[in-house]
This record gives structure tokens, sequence and C-alpha cells, in this order.
């Protein structure tokens, strides 16, 4: 019998990983193309507003215009593998001059974290731990698209650091949330072809 592929969400993230989980008579799922919300904590926003401190997308990601504190990041079949999957796109924390840029962010779904390429006042990149959280993997059946309820990203010590050189101090503390975030992703079945090599066997 095949099994059923489950997605893991970073609830962001969240972002999406496949992971053997069950047997089912039918081919497995496999994400297709998706997209990952990351909206500012009211913490977060309250500080920002207060500091004078504005976000904005860039590249492949992003704001959302009803959500103007949501930054969307795609998530594509090409982008994922069963270690983790890289978020279309970055996103830039900005006052007057003073900058810092976290591109090239990438979710690790074993170790709960997502790092980044952080980059502050145009100065060169460094890749850090940058946010965590906390999720369990969800079965998904064969459906042509998945929503995903809302969860919660914590700044890590690194991302407190990059914020606090750029600005003085930090939108949160390390520890606290930065962003929660929900997923959405379009499925297929396929049981053959280079998508089924994402799934362990």
């Amino acid at each position: 019998m095949r099994r059923l592929a489950a997605v893991t969400i970073t609830a962001l993230a969240a972002s999406l990983s496949t992971t053997t989980q069950a047997e089912a008579a039918g081919p497995p799922v496999v994400p297709v193309n998706g997209s990952t919300d990351f909206c500012l904590t009211p913490d977060a926003v309250e500080h920002m507003s207060d500091s004078g401190i504005t976000m904005h997308a860039t590249g492949e990601a992003t704001l959302e215009r009803a959500k103007p504190n949501c930054v969307k990041f795609p998530v594509t079949v090409s982008s994922l593998s069963f270690n983790g999957a890289e978020l279309g796109g970055g996103v830039v924390f900005q006052r007057g001059p003073r900058r810092v840029e976290f591109s090239h962010l990438y979710n690790h779904f074993a170790g709960r974290y997502v790092t980044a390429d952080a980059s502050v006042n145009g100065g060169p990149t460094t890749t850090i731990p940058f946010l965590s959280y906390q999720t369990e993997p969800r079965d998904v059946a064969d459906a042509p698209s998945v929503d995903y309820g809302s969860g919660l990203m914590r700044l890590t010590p690194s991302g407190e650091h990059a914020f606090t050189e750029a600005f003085g101090q930090s939108p949160v503390n390390s520890g606290q949330n930065l962003y929660s975030s929900a997923g959405r992703v379009d499925v297929l079945s396929t049981a053959t072809g280079a998508m089924g090599q994402l799934l362990p066997h």
C-alpha cells in the first residue's frame, strides 16, 4: 500500500515539509504551490510605531494590501526538500537611513527554526537563526488546497542582536513572538516523477 505524505506546517510558516506518516490506498500528496504569511504581533507593531520603524517586502515576497503588517512568502515545489523549504523573497525593517534586511529565509523542519541572511545598514550578510516555532505534523488528504491555522514565530537571540545593531533596540526581545503565521498550499496527487523523490520511502 502506498504511503500518505503528511505536510508539516510551520504554522507558518508557516511552511511545508513532506514526511511519511501512515499507509493509505491513494497516491502520495505533494505540495505544488503555496505561501506563508508572516504577520507582526501587536507588541511588535506597537513598538515599531513608537520607534518609527517600518517593514517592507523584497524580492518575491509581498506586503498584504488588506493587512499591511503581513508579508506573504511564496513556497513552491522547486523550493521544497525533505529537510526544509526556502521562502521566496525577504523582509526589510527601516528607520531613516538605518535598516536591517533578512533575506534567503529557510525553514528547517526538523529543528523548527528559520534561518536568514541578515545585513545591517547595507553591511555584509551573515546567516543567522532568525525565528523559532513549535508545531506538529498534520496529515493532508487528497484535496486541491489546504488552509492552516495561525502559529507563532519567536525571535532568536541572533535576530534580536541584528535589530539592536540597526536601531539600538529590538521590536521584541529574544524568545518573544515577532510574527504570527499561517500557510496555504495547493496540492496534487502523483505516484511517480521527480516530485515523488521528495517523499521518504
